[in-house]
């Protein structure tokens, strides 16, 4: 399935320190054809004429120069640089750019894989080998020696246009001519709370924890403070803080069952600290808060909670008897206990990790949804970078979400198109995916891939992962049990990969131009908040919509036929759009956009009318050029 293409144009693919110290690595005065990462072969027509402009637009930016050129313009603020000299560090340019930087202080951005290693598994130390081990052992005689199975992975990783090495890579890929992120898994660490959903919340305020994450830090970090190839640290994979849910228990109802109907636990992490025995720290920590909020009096907090208060045994009992208090009054107090706790995590994780490793970046927790902004902001102050995970179309509104809330760059940690969202698959249906439905996923998460990498904040992506069993187009491995390519994943990714700066440099170049008329396809995501809860939070239930424009000049009727645009005015960098169009319901409205342009992104607010009601939300805009 691979035909590759030779030329020396292919050789700007690579950024030039990480080759040359990778050649050096070897003895090598210069690197070899095989070494660098090439196209694969130009797709034939059947492939449909998606496929086509995607290849096509891959070859151009290779024929331009690839990453080497495109990045030789961006020009990093100084006074915006996090990190040490000579190690990795991150930067905002001159535009509103986000970008890592490397230790020879060039623009960098990161394209990794998660999970490389014998195990074929997430977990990386923790790890239990299974079928890709024995592979790996019968291929490479791993046991006897590693480095044949490392050098040909690393080799692979290459020629697929990857510079990176996400979370759970085992440390024989480390130090071998490629960036590398770690993760120090905190959560995992003893003693715990109680349990949540997903697993166990630490109890950050025992002096037990804090020894055991003071060692693991030592065990991991010491040894790499003076890795150049180590981008930073990743402190916990989508932790859990027990943030409380909605705004109180309806019909005038004060308590909420913990256990669901359908077996989901339910209990704010207030009431589950106050529940432990009264000699554990995160109780005594939570009294001891809880009294200070409330002027030190136990009745001044019943009255708060609006619930009779005895003694302060009364929140265990009723997390015995299955009951989540869902006061307006507690539920403040939770909100407020969320801020204290996850700022301690942060504080003290971070501070664990510089003390055995000043020189890398904090990367945050990898949020595997949008947490609350009270979660983003208490935590914000620790990090370098802020990381989560996407398995969604919308790549780049979700990422927004984070950006308009925190304001830091952001490296995403899992990314990969074999969702729902993606192909349109139902996972009860017996049926393989057709050819129509796998160039869907293809060309829906390339086109995702590529927006996000020209989002302001967007610094790096992370394919998850390296090994899954079946090696099928809905399997998410680059490779399956048997260590043979997916060629449908990595024949794409390789066009991605190979555009990813260009696309983001040009971005970035095309923010500090003035602004110009409009010329191509603006693709707008709405977002309402019908509820009223004062905000407008990304689901599935967005309104996405795409305009032509060509040189100033609207087309009256959006792309895919789901409403009409009723009117266009612009002046300079301001557009107002009206737009009518069917909601979630199905019912006409009409929405009004106020936007604000810089270059090709588009982003302001948004207000919709239905029952004589006026709406708030916000809107993105993002121009696509044909």
């Amino acid at each position: 399935m691979e035909r590759h293409r030779s030329g020396t144009a292919a050789k700007a693919l690579a950024f030039a320190w990480l080759l040359a110290a990778a050649a050096a690595a070897r003895g090598q005065a210069e690197l070899s054809a095989a070494d660098l990462p090439d196209l694969p072969a130009r797709p034939g027509a059947a492939a449909g004429g998606d496929a086509l402009r995607r290849w096509q637009a891959a070859e151009e930016a290779r024929r331009a120069g690839g990453p080497r050129a495109a990045l030789r313009d961006v020009r990093i603020d100084p006074k915006t640089v996090r990190g040490r000299e000579g190690f990795f560090r991150v930067g905002r340019s001159v535009n509103g750019y986000w970008w890592l930087i490397d230790p020879n202080g060039e623009p960098f951005f990161y394209k990794g894989v998660c999970a490389v290693n014998r195990a074929g598994t997430q977990g990386g130390r923790r790890a239990v080998p299974g079928p890709y081990a024995r592979t790996v052992d019968r291929l490479y005689g791993y046991r006897a020696d590693p480095n044949a199975f490392v050098g040909r992975e690393l080799a692979r990783l290459r020629a697929w246009g990857f510079n990176g090495l996400g979370a759970w890579t085992t440390a024989e890929f480390f130090d071998r001519g490629m960036a590398y992120t770690e993760i120090m898994d905190f959560g995992y660490l003893r003693p715990w709370i109680g349990p949540g959903p997903r697993r166990d919340i630490p109890d950050v305020f025992d002096p037990a924890w804090l020894r055991a994450i003071d060692e693991h830090a030592r065990k991991v970090c010491a040894s790499r403070r003076g890795s150049r190839w180590l981008v930073g640290y990743y402190l916990d994979n989508e932790i859990w803080f027990g943030a409380p849910a909605g705004a109180g228990a309806a019909g005038g109802e004060k308590f909420l069952p913990v256990e669901s109907a359908r077996g989901r636990r339910y209990l704010p992490l207030l009431q589950a600290c106050l529940s432990l025995a009264a000699s554990r720290p995160a109780c005594e920590e939570a009294w001891r808060w809880l009294l200070a909020r409330h002027g030190g009096k136990l009745a001044a907090v019943a009255k708060a909670w609006d619930v009779p208060l005895a003694d302060r045994d009364a929140p265990r009992g009723w997390t015995e008897a299955g009951k989540a208090l869902h006061t307006p009054g507690h539920l403040a107090d939770c909100w407020a206990w969320v801020r204290h706790f996850v700022a301690r995590y942060a504080e003290v994780t971070a501070a664990a990790v510089r003390r055995h490793d000043p020189n890398h970046l904090i990367l945050g927790v990898r949020w595997g949804g949008p947490p609350s902004l009270v979660e983003l902001d208490a935590m914000r102050p620790y990090l370098d970078v802020l990381s989560a995970n996407n398995y969604r179309d919308q790549f780049f509104e979700r990422m927004d979400l984070y950006w308009r809330a925190a304001d830091m760059p952001i490296l995403n940690g899992e990314f990969a198109w074999h969702t729902y969202e993606f192909h349109r698959v139902s996972h009860l249906r017996a049926a393989p995916p057709t050819k129509e439905e796998i160039a869907r996923m293809l060309g829906t998460g390339h086109e995702a891939m590529e927006r996000f990498c020209r989002h302001p904040a967007a610094v790096g992506y992370t394919w998850y992962r390296w090994v899954t069993p079946g090696g099928g187009p809905l399997d998410c491995g680059l490779v399956d049990y048997a260590d043979r390519p997916n060629a449908a994943h990595v024949q794409e990714l390789k066009l991605v990969n190979a555009r990813a700066e260009c696309s983001r440099a040009a971005a970035d170049r095309a923010a500090g131009l003035p602004v110009g008329p409009i010329d191509g396809v603006v693709r707008l995501t709405i977002q309402i908040d019908w509820d009223g809860r004062g905000e407008a939070r990304l689901d599935r239930e967005g309104l996405r919509l795409a305009v032509a424009c060509r040189g100033g000049r609207w087309s009256g009727e959006p792309l895919g036929g789901r409403g009409r645009l009723l009117k266009a005015e612009s002046s300079g960098a301001e557009l107002r759009l009206a737009i009518s169009a069917s909601d979630r319901d199905g019912r006409e409205r009409r929405f009004e956009l106020a936007l604000a342009r810089r270059g090709e992104l588009l982003r302001g607010s948004a207000t919709a009318r239905a029952d004589g009601k006026t709406f708030a939300g916000y809107a993105l805009g993002f121009i696509e050029r044909q």
